[in-house]
């Protein structure tokens, strides 16, 4: 499977939206209405996030995602030709739904496919080359999206479309379900929702899992935030169009993907959560400072933290897997993504609401300050209890 895993990482992580949606939603949308949206889609993400774990997890990890890409062809392909906030609406709960099924579910095929063959210590390595081929393939989007989108908006969505038409024949053709400690085929209801209480046993039972697993939540917050919402909106209130957007995603996506592939040297080297500590101050720094700074250096902050974002990212999957039996696996990492999707959705809710009141770096400061307080409380209380224990005891 791993070849086709990497050809359908860059079909599906060659976005060619990510830097001119917002342009193209402010052609018929106001700025409370497209906030409406973004919070709207989480909402379904957050209410379907681990349901659709648990179906991965007993339906198939390969019919979910089967499942899934189809969805998001249906809803880019359309998004163009309509005009209407109620239309754009439904596709957004289309792809909120869709984005619910591939959480988790992605990595999860991944991992489980080394396992079965015996060769799950080649996990951080194959991982990094899924960050670094997602990487390429946001450079590629970064670079393309402006410029298809002045020829013609409808073009970055229809090309998009095809790419995950494509993924989507290359799931059914070529990609085989991983034979392993999975239930899939015995979906009932009954194994339905006990599986959905599995997620927050595999991530919290353990000592001092929790308290890390809280560091994670926040980094990851932090980033999903940036490149969900915040990284776009700071590049358009710095005077930036489509295409310099796209440019300025473009040059972080370089410095990240290069990174992505530096991962498995530093691990070597360091400690992983101590890697992931590290990248993660790059984010906070680019929240925290960047009311304070002028707009080319704060340019360059949204830069270094999309840089870093790989490496907190590969460091952060190496962590949760090291926690998550195989048998559960899509539905912890879908509650894992949960319960970072929660607080996003407030997150973006009250964001726009400061933004109208202030401005988006007023937001970006309250945000980093937030942040800070919460990953040092988080990672005080970890290294206090892993001090407390016998060496070994704690896996990571």
């Amino acid at each position: 499977n791993i070849r086709w895993i990497y050809i359908i990482t860059f079909l599906g992580e060659c976005y060619l939206t990510m830097s001119i949606w917002l342009f193209f939603y402010t052609r018929y949308l106001n700025f409370s209405e497209i906030t409406t949206l973004v919070v709207m889609q989480q909402v379904v993400q957050l209410v379907f996030e681990i349901p659709t774990g648990a179906i991965a997890d007993l339906l198939g990890k390969r019919k979910t995602l089967i499942i899934s890409y189809a969805l998001y062809f249906c809803s880019i392909f359309l998004t163009p030709f309509f005009s209407t906030f109620w239309v754009f609406f439904a596709l957004e709960f289309m792809k909120g739904v869709a984005k619910s099924l591939a959480s988790g579910t992605y990595e999860a095929l991944t991992f489980d496919t080394l396992k079965e063959k015996g060769k799950e210590e080649q996990y951080p390595k194959v991982n990094a080359n899924i960050i670094s081929i997602s990487w390429v393939a946001y450079i590629v989007a970064g670079l393309l999206g402006g410029v298809l989108y002045d020829i013609s908006y409808f073009l970055p969505y229809l090309i998009l479309a095809c790419f995950f038409l494509a993924a989507t024949i290359i799931l059914l053709l070529k990609v085989k379900e991983p034979s392993i400690d999975s239930e899939q085929g015995n979906l009932n209801y009954k194994k339905y929702f006990s599986q959905m209480t599995l997620g927050f046993k595999e991530l919290f039972s353990k000592q001092t899992t929790g308290t890390l697993v809280l560091f994670l939540l926040l980094g990851t917050l932090g980033y999903y935030t940036a490149s969900e919402f915040m990284g776009i909106s700071q590049g358009k209130s710095y005077g930036l169009s489509a295409t310099n957007v796209s440019f300025l995603f473009t040059g972080g996506y370089l410095v990240s993907a290069g990174m992505a592939q530096l991962f498995t040297k530093l691990l070597k080297k360091g400690n992983v959560v101590l890697i992931a500590v590290t990248s993660s101050l790059f984010m906070l720094a680019s929240y925290a400072l960047a009311l304070f700074v002028s707009p080319v250096l704060g340019l360059g902050l949204i830069m270094a933290r999309i840089g870093s974002s790989s490496t907190f990212s590969n460091a952060r999957s190496v962590i949760l897997n090291q926690q998550i039996s195989s048998k559960n696996r899509a539905t912890a990492l879908s509650t894992f993504s949960l319960l970072y999707t929660l607080p996003y959705v407030v997150v973006v809710y009250l964001g726009g609401k400061v933004i109208d009141l202030s401005s988006v770096n007023t937001f970006a400061l309250l945000l980093g300050v937030l942040l800070i307080v919460g990953i040092a409380v988080s990672l005080t209380f970890f290294f206090v209890a892993k001090f407390r224990l016998k060496p070994g005891e704690l896996q990571t």
